[in-house]
């Protein structure tokens, strides 16, 4: 009661609702009334400290006996009584006490006022340690108040009866608003004791205030989101009006997050790529939108963004994500139906290991970018055979200096996930993630280096095969499988036997076994992996020559008799050495290539 006594005095803010809002909903005023009234608490407590405990000269009974002693909470103030000799005027001293009461009171001196119905005995008051003794007496001569001091042979009922006048009477009292009287004393003593709780409770209130409305407005402005929000220079649509431009035609590829049509400008003819979302997967469409619009974000091997757009209203919403339109597809559908020569293979092999470097660089504009599902799929093929990393739903970006948040490490296509990540033994650090990025990067490259007719002798290039589909048995492995297979035996694909002797591609299968190294600080990064395929580009002519010419000289002699091949076999021995001398030469600016990185 006391409580609710003290706050109903601040008036009418702790009991403000707060303005309703245009739909009846309390506005931000309901909620921080409450949290005024507490920190104008915290004001007048710091305003009106809590005061220590007074110390007054006390008397028994007979004022014999005078000792300084520690006064209650409630007693604010000394109170001295002295009798008053009619005859000489001098004054003697009586009974010494704490009183509950400042009113009129000196500070170190007891101030006396005469009564003029009151001629044999006074009283005093003071407000500092041990000041109601007779040598700090002093006489005041204004006119009376109200305020009369108890008397030495008063009652207690009569004491009370004048405090309670003058409490109520004087409001102008150095008490201020909790000093009126020994109850409200009480109130202000309780409320500054309380004072430290309610600034932790002020503080954490507070505190969850300003961050759930930090969020809802994040929340808010990622939502409404405009498509004027990402310009985009150089697009040919106008940003915000595509869909009135662009016709639906055929649909490419349906997954996870929508489908892939091959979209037509009305107007000019020219195709394009629209990936559309359900209304449910906007935030993958914001995602994407949002990494493909950042600065500095336009790059060869990454796949060119020209706009977004809204289509429908409500359930029948679809989100639009308009990108150029390759129409050799995708690097897994490439591979399928084709065959690749070696340059066409160091020409696949360096513009993906670009692209993926590119996102995982970092300026002072751009941030680094971690795919978090490359794979084959995800990899389109252009005219010129060179690779442009696309689909940056599940990408992760990394500013300097801010934390990670919220990530789940368990992304992507299981075939491609890497150890860590398939035991959920995933570190989270920004170059964790760039080093999964590198695993399934391995594993692309094995997928397009299996497809090289180099790699294979007079049989021929075998059906392509997807990574882990003969370490499985399945083309749709488990978690389960993969975790086996991938961590617990630690199998990676098997390459072909040509790799062995065929000087580049031996090379190339040392890269591709960095990459999927089990311990992810021993994998390299993309941006090494694109220097050596680079410094490859200097050999792959003479030394698939000089491959390519022993296969046919050992094939010649197979179809000769048997002593003509014993005849022929030191020439083949010759040859075939002269083969591996000149690949070794050959090779050299390869290995002073790969010192350097």
């Amino acid at each position: 009661s006391l409580i609710v006594k003290a706050i109903s005095r601040l008036g009418p803010v702790a009991r403000t609702g707060g303005v309703r809002g245009p739909h009846g909903v309390r506005s931000e005023g309901a909620f921080l009334s409450p949290l005024l009234a507490l920190l104008l608490l915290l004001l007048l407590n710091w305003l009106h400290p809590h005061p220590k405990a007074l110390k007054c000269y006390k008397t028994d009974s007979e004022a014999s006996n005078l000792t300084l002693e520690g006064c209650s909470p409630d007693k604010i103030s000394c109170v001295l009584h002295f009798r008053i000799d009619k005859s000489t005027g001098a004054r003697h001293r009586g009974l010494s006490n704490c009183w509950n009461l400042n009113d009129k009171c000196g500070i170190a001196d007891c101030l006396y006022t005469p009564h003029s119905r009151i001629e044999d005995h006074g009283s005093c008051c003071c407000r500092t340690d041990g000041c109601n003794l007779m040598e700090n007496l002093r006489l005041v001569t204004s006119p009376p108040t109200a305020t009369t001091m108890p008397s030495k042979g008063g009652s207690s009922q009569g004491n009370r009866n004048s405090t309670s006048k003058s409490s109520s009477n004087d409001s102008g009292s150095e008490g201020g608003l909790f000093a009126k009287g020994g109850s409200d004393q009480a109130a202000s003593v309780l409320l500054f004791s309380l004072a430290p709780v309610l600034a932790i409770c002020v503080t954490v209130v507070l505190g969850f205030f300003l961050y759930t409305r930090h969020r809802e407005r994040r929340k808010s402005r990622s939502e409404s989101v405009g498509l004027a929000s990402y310009p985009v220079d150089n697009h040919p649509f106008p940003v915000g009006h595509l869909s009135s431009h662009i016709r639906l035609k055929e649909r490419l590829a349906t997954g996870k997050f929508g489908c892939v049509y091959i979209g037509e400008d009305a107007e000019t003819d020219q195709r394009v790529a629209v990936k559309v979302f359900p209304p449910q997967e906007r935030g993958s469409w914001l995602v994407e939108q949002e990494l493909y619009s950042l600065p500095e974000m336009s790059h060869p091997n990454i796949l060119c963004f020209i706009g977004a757009d809204q289509c429908g209203q409500g359930p029948d919403l679809r989100l639009w994500l308009v990108t150029e339109y390759h129409p050799l597809g995708s690097a897994h559908d490439y591979l399928a139906g084709h065959t690749v020569s070696w340059i066409q293979l160091l020409d696949l092999a360096e513009s993906l290991s670009r692209g993926l470097a590119f996102l995982h660089e970092s300026s002072s504009e751009k941030p680094a970018i971690a795919h978090r599902d490359i794979k084959s799929r995800n990899v389109l093929i252009r005219s010129d055979l060179s690779c442009c990393i696309a689909d940056l739903g599940l990408a992760k970006k990394f500013f300097q200096g801010e934390s990670i948040g919220d990530v789940h490490p368990q992304v992507g296509t299981r075939r491609y996930m890497s150890p860590e990540v398939l035991e959920g033994a995933m570190s989270f650090y920004k170059d964790s993630f760039l080093r999964v990025d590198v695993y399934s990067l391995g594993l692309v490259l094995w997928e397009m280096l299996t497809r090289c007719t180099d790699a294979y002798g007079a049989e021929g290039v075998p059906a392509y095969r997807l990574p882990f589909e003969a370490e499985t048995g399945s083309s749709n492995p488990s978690l389960s499988q993969m975790q086996a297979a991938v961590v617990i035996e630690r199998r990676r694909p098997e390459f072909p036997a040509e790799c062995q002797s065929h000087q580049g591609l031996s090379y190339l299968r040392e890269t591709i076994c960095c990459c999927w190294d089990h311990v992810p600080e021993a994998r390299l990064t993309a941006a090494c992996v694109a220097e050596r395929c680079k410094a490859l580009r200097r050999l792959p002519v003479s030394v698939a020559a000089e491959e390519a010419r022993r296969r046919q000289q050992e094939e010649q002699l197979a179809d000769q008799q048997a002593p003509a091949v014993d005849l022929q076999l030191p020439q083949a021995a010759v040859i075939n050495e002269a083969s591996a001398a000149a690949s070794a030469e050959e090779l050299r600016p390869l290995r002073e290539a790969e010192d350097a990185v």
